[in-house]
């Protein structure tokens, strides 16, 4: 056996610690990985900014680091940072006005990155300007309250509406709203105003500005006219027009206000159809008739019958009838006994032989009844006056148109003549001529032994054709100067006027230019009602695109123009002028002073009558 020999522990050790060296590789280093990308992102502004100044914008970077931050407007670095924050301040006062887009650029490791969403900016130094209001200046709205709009040139700040800061007819705007694209602003008016009242729309600082902060000015303008509402106050009296032309009513109140109303209507059809005149009271709940039929024949076309109420109350009318023979018309009066019509001194005319009244015009004296007429005498239509002494009717001085040449116009309009008493029961009278071709207004006053003119012609325009007129007069004034409106045709322009004058004790002066300022073709009709001693007219007219309406105004006392004081009076209205007619208004005041206004109307079919309304 062999023996081997030792080998010591610590050489074996090494060498196994050697070969384990030489054989173990070790493990290879990990890779290294590029810094991220920055996030860049506009934290603010969020949404559109309007402004008019200074911009503060807001930049937050992430996911990594930025070398630069810049902001940039339409392509064009506006401001840049090296380190966060990134907050800026755009001053736009140089920038010129319109949209501008925002973006923010970040750069890092020798790349740019942009925000993902960019902002627009809108620079606005411009005040907004109103552009436009309704309704308009001249429109006439009926109720207690209306609302004004103001539309402007672009959007409004919704925060900086305040409706206290406005009025409407001079008292506190209720409400202001804006519309949701922020371009109309409505004004709600106080309610229960008293009417009628201007919508007078002003503010002296409104505070109102649009999207950048820049303000609007002072707003002051005139809207509508807010006029009382006016309604039926009695029933429809109805009538079948047919060909006839539309009936002429007159309204009277007692002093007990017991309501009386005629007109000639037309009964029956065809070659048998009769015009007749029959008056009507109030009785609380209907229209009774007072008699039956006052005339025999018929009543001469065109006219309108004539009724007062003497100073006991007791009625009184007057009318043209045709005779038996078709060829003569007369004027009659009759009067209430309290059961029947009693005649007054049989057919009232001046002339023998053939003659036509066309037109009658009735006004009492105390229980005196005062009657006027117009007759032709052959050649011409005369005016003639003639006052009852308790058995018959004694002429008040001769024809009252005495001028060489003049003729009355009559025949073709109802209540052509107009005549009242003043206080002294001094009758006065205004009618239409012609003399050499020129058709003018004049008035006269029974002196008690004469017919004396007050002043010449009131025509306002030479060459104009002046008709229809209508008197009234304040007993309470002392001079006892009559009023006076009339219509005035201009050839020229082809439209009529409404005028309006007052007797000064020595010339007519005109209530301002015109009480229909903007004439239209077809006015007619006016007539005068005076309440506290203050003028009041009415007439019928056609709208610009509308039937023909009634129209109610009043003299305001302070800018001494012609206000509104109604919406336009229709029962049918319509869109085109022959559908409807509403014509021959009869405006008066009750005892307590309540307008009325009576007129004729009927629709397209025929149907309709005599209409009666007042303010609520």
């Amino acid at each position: 056996m062999t023996r081997m020999r030792s080998i010591p522990a610590l050489l074996i050790l090494a060498t196994a610690v050697g070969c384990s060296a030489e054989v173990t590789t070790p493990p290879a280093p990990s890779p290294e990985f590029p810094p991220p990308d920055p996030v860049v992102t506009l934290t603010s502004p969020t949404s559109t900014v309007f402004t008019r100044a200074k911009v503060k914008v807001e930049v937050a970077v992430s996911e990594g680091d930025a070398e630069k931050v810049e902001l940039l407007a339409g392509g064009q670095v506006i401001a840049s940072s090296s380190a966060p924050p990134y907050s800026f301040e755009w001053d736009t006062a140089s920038v010129a006005e319109g949209p501008h887009v925002l973006w923010a650029r970040a750069s890092a490791n020798g790349k740019t990155f942009t925000s993902a969403q960019p902002q627009l900016v809108v620079v606005d130094r411009t005040a907004p300007r109103m552009s436009g209001f309704s309704p308009s200046t001249n429109a006439v709205i009926a109720g207690t309250s209306a609302a004004v709009t103001l539309t402007f040139n672009e959007p409004l700040l919704a925060s900086s509406v305040d409706a206290s800061k406005f009025t409407v007819a001079d008292r506190p705007a209720a409400s202001a709203r804006l519309s949701e694209d922020g371009h109309t602003l409505t004004l709600q008016s106080a309610e229960e105003m008293s009417t009628p009242v201007s919508l007078h729309t002003s503010s002296f600082n409104t505070g109102l500005t649009d999207l950048a902060g820049n303000p609007v000015g002072e707003i002051h303008f005139m809207s509508a006219q807010l006029v009382p509402e006016w309604t039926a106050r009695f029933p429809l009296l109805g009538t079948s027009r047919g060909s006839e032309p539309p009936p002429a009513p007159t309204l009277v109140f007692d002093a007990s206000n017991q309501a009386y109303i005629v007109w000639a209507s037309k009964e029956g059809t065809g070659p048998t159809a009769t015009r007749n005149v029959a008056v009507l009271r109030w009785d609380g709940t209907s229209w009774a008739p007072r008699g039956g039929w006052l005339n025999i024949y018929n009543v001469v076309l065109y006219s309108a019958p004539s009724l007062v109420l003497d100073s006991t109350g007791t009625p009184l009318v007057a009318f043209p009838e045709w005779d038996s023979t078709g060829n003569d018309a007369n004027a009659w009066v009759y009067r209430w006994d309290g059961g029947k019509w009693v005649n007054l001194g049989g057919a009232i005319n001046a002339y023998i032989g053939k003659t036509i009244v066309w037109d009658v015009a009735l006004a009492v004296a105390g229980t005196t009844p005062i009657v006027a007429w117009a007759e032709a005498n052959g050649t011409q239509m005369d005016l003639l006056v003639r006052q009852w002494d308790g058995t018959s009717w004694k002429a008040l001085g001769g024809k009252v148109n005495a001028t060489p040449g003049e003729s009355v116009n009559s025949g073709f309009d109802a209540h052509s003549l107009s005549l009242i008493t003043d206080r002294d029961g001094k009758p006065v009278i205004a009618w239409s001529s012609t003399t050499s071709g020129i058709t003018e207004i004049h008035v006269a006053r029974y002196t008690g032994s004469a017919w004396e003119r007050l002043g010449s012609a009131v025509n306002v325009f030479v060459g104009g054709e002046a008709r229809q007129p209508s008197l009234a007069i304040d007993k309470s004034d002392p001079l006892q100067r009559p009023y006076l409106a009339w219509v005035e045709h201009l050839p020229s322009l082809y439209a009529d006027r409404i005028h309006a004058a007052h007797w000064t004790g020595s010339a007519w002066e005109a209530l301002g230019e015109g009480v229909n300022e903007a004439p239209r073709d077809r006015a007619a009709h006016p007539t005068l009602a005076l309440r506290d001693g203050w003028p009041f007219v009415a007439w019928s007219e056609p709208g610009e695109t509308t039937s023909t309406n009634i129209q109610v105004r009043e003299l305001d006392p302070v800018t001494k123009r012609w206000r509104a004081q109604s919406a336009s009076l229709s029962v049918y209205p319509s869109p085109t002028y022959y559908s409807s007619h509403a014509s021959n208004p009869w405006l008066v005041t009750d005892a307590n002073g309540r307008l009325t206004v009576a007129f004729s109307e009927h629709d397209e079919n025929g149907n309709g009558g005599v209409h009666i309304y007042s303010p609520k």
